[in-house]
């Protein structure tokens, strides 16, 4: 049982084959990658599997000599994997199929050069809002001071003057994110979509749709219920200045299985989609829009999505995004328990 659940556990799909080229195991990360159940699948021959895509006599062949073979890009319909065979010797002789999705090793390593600048960006922004908030008090002082020898009239500029303090004051607060972890308590992911898109709803042009498509099967679960609000929120607005006067927004809510999360693996994570049908987030910003103060738009500060993917990544989560002109794809993955 133990030797079941650290397979099952693995990434890599594996597979088990007797010398009837017959299924006789696979693990949960196989079930995933192929689409079948494992009740349906054992005994069932290899060629009902993958014969679709791969030519049987290859691993007959395999069977008879005892040698293994590596193929760097399988192509297996949806994805593609790094097929790897070896021989099992013992009272007969079985074929260990492995299957690694080469998709999912790009993410991790995505996912683990992500955290590293993010952390990087984090060190930097702390430094500079040190540096920058010292000069921001003691001109607040000065201008406070001055405002006492003024006339009423004359104090309208020194006011202007602290106001502009406090909003860069607030900017540079607001880049170094939340000052206290998630304030956990078990809630319904649902209401909190819902009371984003009732909000969204009354700020955008009645040519935009906001629809839904939820899961009900979603348990409760541990969250900051505010941290995740705001962060569904920065990118549903974003979503939405991105369409203009009309399109289509779609919140939708759905079980995953098998994702790795900052370098842990979950067996079911929620996965929550903004999806909508504007122009799309050009190519040269893909890679750096969730970095502080980048942005698409003239007017935008940069900051929205940055904060989204902070809240998001303080839960043990993270965002994805996935964008061509007509669909746009941002994906918050959320673990089911408390990290």
């Amino acid at each position: 049982m133990e030797k079941q659940q650290v397979l099952d556990n693995l990434l890599t799909g594996v597979l088990v084959v007797d010398e009837a080229m017959k299924v006789t195991y696979l693990n949960t990360s196989a079930e995933s990658l192929l689409g079948v159940s494992r009740v349906k699948s054992q005994g069932q021959p290899l060629a009902l599997l993958l014969g679709e895509y791969l030519s049987m006599s290859r691993f007959e062949e395999i069977l008879a000599t005892g040698q293994g073979f590596i193929d760097a890009d399988c192509n297996l319909g949806q994805v593609h994997v790094e097929l790897a065979v070896s021989v099992l010797e013992g009272d007969s002789r079985r074929l260990v199929i492995e299957l690694t999705p080469i998709d999912q090793l790009k993410r991790l390593s995505q996912d683990a050069f992500h955290q590293v600048q993010q952390q990087a960006s984090q060190e930097i922004l702390r430094g500079l809002a040190h540096e920058i908030k010292n000069p921001l008090g003691g001109l607040r002082g000065a201008a406070q001071l001055l405002s006492l020898e003024l006339t009423a009239e004359q104090r309208e500029y020194t006011d202007l003057i602290m106001a502009q303090v406090d909003r860069l004051t607030d900017l540079v607060d607001r880049l170094l994110g939340p000052k206290t972890g998630p304030q956990r308590s078990l809630i319904n992911i649902h209401q909190v979509l819902e009371r984003v898109r009732t909000l969204v709803c009354l700020q955008v042009p009645e040519g935009i749709r906001i629809l839904r498509d939820y899961d009900p099967s979603l348990p409760d679960m541990a969250l900051d219920g505010a941290q995740i609000e705001q962060a569904v929120l920065n990118i549903l607005q974003n979503a939405a200045q991105a369409l203009g006067e009309s399109g289509q927004i779609i919140l939708r809510s759905r079980v995953a299985s098998g994702v790795t999360l900052q370098g842990s693996r979950h067996r079911m994570v929620a996965r929550i989609d903004i999806e909508d049908n504007g122009p799309g987030v050009p190519e040269k910003l893909k890679d750096t829009l969730f970095y502080p103060l980048v942005t698409g738009r003239a007017d935008g500060s940069g900051m929205g999505l940055a904060i989204a993917q902070s809240l998001v990544a303080l839960h043990g989560g993270r965002i994805e995004l996935d964008s061509q002109p007509g669909r746009t794809l941002f994906t918050l993955y959320l673990p089911m328990e408390e990290a």
